[in-house]
């Protein structure tokens, strides 16, 4: 049976051999030396992860692509895939400047939340039996903020929900990994977990919500709801003991 591994930029993970790998944002960065033992690499990220890694005296966007992908532009094997913004061009063309010449693939919001729906079964905005548990506050804010973007998506397919209610780019890759691969593949995820995700190497306090009472990490809710969904749809294991509740933990045999 093949197996596709899909790791995430959590310190210390554990990442097994496997047929091909699915690395998202720039965890092949951080990851280097495992991803360099798969023939097949696929790399997701979002332009918003490349602008967070940008130093106090950088320069120029161009010179922050020329070091932090320094490793990715030597990796001509790796196959890129751009969760699109409105930054997307200006990154393609800054990578094929220095050299990267891997195919290139954007995906939409549109074609995003198509991805989420098909293969998850969830839309966004995805609501989840977290949300009881929030303070009446935080309940009233978020019920607005999930009804406002449905409104809105009657007149503009577009709109995109806020965070809280979509998946992040972790889980984004192990869907498109599925998407790519089939059922009959067993997947293992590494390096992707729901707790304390502002002290992931490569993320700031600009991946939570700030909010005077509480905060509530972006991402966490939907993809603990559409992994759980994933779980009993596909041959899926982790590395990680935090998800030890919703997947299976993978034995080296």
């Amino acid at each position: 049976m093949k197996k596709i591994i899909v790791i995430g930029s959590k310190p210390n993970a554990f990442i097994p051999d496997g047929d091909a790998i699915y690395c998202a944002n720039v965890s092949i960065v951080y990851y280097a030396g495992q991803v360099s033992r798969f023939k097949q690499i696929v790399n997701l990220i979002t332009p918003k992860a490349i602008e967070d890694q940008v130093p106090q005296n950088s320069f120029s966007k161009s010179s922050l692509y020329r070091r932090q992908w320094k490793m990715m532009l030597k990796t001509s094997r790796a196959r890129l895939v751009i969760l699109k913004s409105s930054d997307a061009d200006n990154m393609i063309n800054d990578l094929r400047h220095f050299g990267y010449d891997a195919p290139i693939t954007l995906i939409s919001d549109q074609e995003r939340r198509k991805l989420v729906a098909k293969v998850s079964g969830c839309d966004d905005p995805i609501l989840s039996a977290d949300f009881i548990r929030l303070s009446p506050k935080l309940k009233v804010r978020y019920a607005g903020s999930a009804t406002s973007i449905i409104l809105k998506r009657i007149f503009d397919q577009s709109k995109t929900s806020n965070a809280i209610f979509r998946p992040s780019t972790g889980v984004i890759s192990l869907l498109y990994a599925i998407a790519e691969n089939g059922a009959d593949c067993e997947y293992v995820v590494a390096g992707i977990g729901l707790n304390n995700r502002s002290e992931y190497i490569h993320t700031k306090l600009s991946s939570a919500i700030r909010s005077s009472d509480t905060s509530i990490p972006h991402h966490v809710f939907a993809d603990r709801k559409i992994l759980r969904m994933l779980s009993t749809k596909y041959r899926i294991t982790t590395t990680e003991p935090e998800l030890a509740s919703i997947l299976r933990q993978f034995t080296r045999r």
